[in-house]
């Protein structure tokens, strides 16, 4: 598949006088990259500007994120010695450093001061330019025959591979030139040969004309005084890009295939959709057997021994997870010839007959086909991801598509389900409401093979989890559950972004702003639990004041080692907190507690505890903390100077317990 429409506006054609700005206001118009064309006087008879200009306007431009990405300078070099100059444009901000073909047998020099004998080649001057970290492009003019190319397109070599080609439909030098459709036989030829390749062509394009370069393959469209000579330059952009998408859009003929037959039948989505009107703690639905299997099959394989994986773990998760599968077309064409399986099911995941279908189930409004956002994540034993609401950016679906092993369904009893919270409103005495997640799952949905759930995604309402996946007895017991290894794909479809029908400008930072709203709405912290209780010291006195007395003494050797009761430990102690403000006291319990807690505690450990927060609480001293995605423990408050101890804290031994899927247990 054809990669997406790249609209580059050409800042040749923009008003020199403000181009910082009129860079910036271009990006907010729906342009993915800035086309920046510099001209030497000796390549070309044109002079432009130099890495100097370039720098000033990188800062009206925000830096892309990702390769290819939005905001990337696609700097056209049109000029006669370009590896002089490869440092020189990295530092000022270049992202994609594009030469000719024509000046790639030129001095090997690597600075502007520097000159040598030696001359470089395409190959090494694409290898030269990754080198200093940038994407290489490599461009034609249109008396240069597209055969050069082949040589170099077909390295082997990764590091000598061009990210992109140009393909000049007039000749450089000077901007408003007639377009010449002759050297579209040379995209058609490029696009053939490589299906995933960034073709950019450059020369003449406008409402007019990109039909004609869309139907031959380019992707990468240079527009310059269309786009900055246009009444409403956004109306320009988005037409070129719909022209390019709607050549490369797969057919809804083609998406369907895709998936199981008969998913997009009117009374199959009608059910779907009722389902999800009706479903509770916050609207979700569940899809079984929702993509062809041959196909998902296929997916699976591809994935287990195609794809990498890096462990990771934060305060909030434990897991495995691949790179982001929305950077696939940037793959070189060896990867990629590894995972046509994977690349058919993103696209059909993303396609427009999906996205709609999507949307018409949840109601949620229009979702993105440009902004992709998935990454295959594998659950083992002792992986888990903590309570959260998943709201991030322009995010507007989650989804989980399960690719557990389809020849043994998935046990619930392992774990790893996903595991829906409900929230609830209390009103404050002054009448505002406040919304928090309680403690207690109440909708619990286990993974199965070729199983989709998703939810729209609502800041202070959808909240979930994904239970830990549970530690067979033996190893026995693992191998004969191949492993206990939950694999899925993960992903959001997010808000149409600009340039994409239904785009709202603001959208993003007006849902950003809400979010934080609702987080704050009727101060849910105060019904926190555990509250913080601070004691004042109303007459704070030096420790060195007043030294243990005897009965002190007896009472911390029951449970602290001696060696920290000392007056020197004791003073070395205070000085190192007193300059560093924290500290780590190993060993710091003596021996005899020490063990009889840790044998009190792995005796407790054995025994069961209810999963409902009432009852542990009715059962037991233990309260459960609150809200679940800010705590997720039990406790105990020792009482306060003037009320009642209770029995429990008359023995110097607390009941402690921390699995994962159960609250742990602590004292406050």
């Amino acid at each position: 598949m054809t990669p997406p429409a790249i609209i580059a506006p050409s800042i040749l054609s923009a008003d020199f006088a403000q181009l910082g700005q009129e860079c910036a206001r271009t990006m907010e118009q729906g342009a993915d990259w800035l086309h920046v064309d510099i001209m030497d006087g000796h390549f070309v008879p044109n002079i432009t500007f130099g890495a100097p200009v370039v720098a000033k306007i990188r800062k009206h431009v925000d830096k892309p994120t990702e390769g290819h990405g939005r905001g990337t300078f696609d700097c056209h070099m049109m000029i006669a010695e370009p590896k002089k100059w490869v440092k020189e444009f990295k530092n000022a901000g270049c992202d994609l450093y594009c030469f000719h073909y024509e000046a790639a047998f030129s001095t090997a020099a690597e600075s502007p001061e520097q000159t040598s004998e030696k001359k470089t080649s395409p190959r090494e001057l694409i290898r030269y330019i990754h080198d200093n970290e940038m994407l290489a492009g490599i461009a034609i003019k249109p008396d240069t025959s597209v055969d050069v190319l082949w040589d170099i397109l077909e390295t082997a070599d990764v590091k000598e591979k061009p990210d992109m080609v140009l393909v000049m439909t007039v000749h450089p030098g000077f901007g408003g030139q007639k377009f010449m459709a002759s050297e579209l036989p040379k995209v058609q030829a490029l696009r053939t040969r490589y299906p995933e390749l960034n073709i950019e062509v450059d020369g003449g394009l406008g409402p007019g004309t990109i039909d004609l370069a869309a139907d031959a393959g380019a992707n990468v469209i240079v527009a310059g005084s269309a786009v900055f000579g246009a009444k409403d330059p956004s109306e320009v952009i988005s037409l070129l890009r719909k022209s390019v998408d709607s050549k490369n859009a797969l057919s809804a003929e083609e998406t369907k295939k895709r998936f199981r037959s008969g998913l997009f039948d009117a009374p199959v989505l009608e059910s779907y959709t009722s389902e999800y009107v009706d479903s509770s703690p916050y609207k979700h639905a569940v899809i079984h057997e929702l993509v062809d299997d041959k196909l998902l099959r296929s997916v699976r394989n591809e994935v287990r021994n195609n794809v990498q994986f890096t462990p990771k773990e934060t305060d909030i998760y434990k897991i495995h997870q691949s790179g982001d599968l929305a950077n696939l077309d940037g793959l070189d064409d060896e990867s990629l010839a590894k995972l046509p399986s994977l690349l058919a099911l993103r696209d059909a995941i993303y396609s427009e007959t999906f996205r709609d279908y999507v949307s018409r189930i949840t109601g949620c409004g229009p979702l993105s086909g440009r902004k992709t956002d998935m990454a295959i994540n594998v659950y083992t034993p002792g992986c888990f991801l903590l309570c959260h609401d998943d709201v991030i950016g322009s995010r507007r679906v989650s989804y989980i598509l399960y690719l557990t092993d389809p020849d043994m369904p998935w046990q619930p009893e392992w774990g790893g389900a996903l595991r829906l919270f409900p929230v609830r409103e209390i009103t404050s005495n002054d009448g505002q409401v406040a919304k928090t997640p309680l403690p207690d799952v109440v909708k619990v949905i286990p993974p199965a093979w070729n199983q989709l759930s998703f939810f729209a995604v609502q800041p202070g309402e959808s909240f979930h989890d994904v239970e830990e996946v549970y530690h067979a007895a033996t190893k026995e017991q693992l191998s004969a559950d191949n492993g206990r290894v939950r694999m899925a794909i993960s992903g959001w479809f997010h808000i149409p972004q600009i340039g994409e029908e239904g785009y709202v400008k603001g959208e993003e930072e007006k849902n950003a702003k809400n979010s934080s709203l609702m987080q704050l709405q009727g101060n849910p912290a105060q019904y926190d639990e555990p509250q913080a209780k601070p004691v004042k010291v109303d007459n704070p006195t030096s420790s060195k004041d007043d030294d243990f007395e005897e009965a002190d003494l007896e009472f911390l050797l029951k449970y602290i080692a001696p060696t920290y009761l000392t007056p020197d430990t004791l003073e070395q102690i205070s000085e190192h907190f007193g300059e560093n403000s924290s500290i780590v006291l190993s060993d710091i319990l003596c021996k005899k507690f020490a063990q009889r807690l840790r044998d009190y505690v792995q005796e407790q450990e054995k025994q069961p505890l209810p999963q409902d927060s009432k009852a542990i609480e009715a059962a037991s001293q233990w309260k459960v903390s609150k809200p679940p995605h800010k705590h997720r423990y039990l406790y105990q408050r020792p009482t306060e100077p003037d009320q009642l101890r209770t029995s429990q804290e008359e023995s110097p031994i607390y009941y402690s317990k921390s699995p994962r899927d159960a609250p742990s247990r602590a004292t406050m």
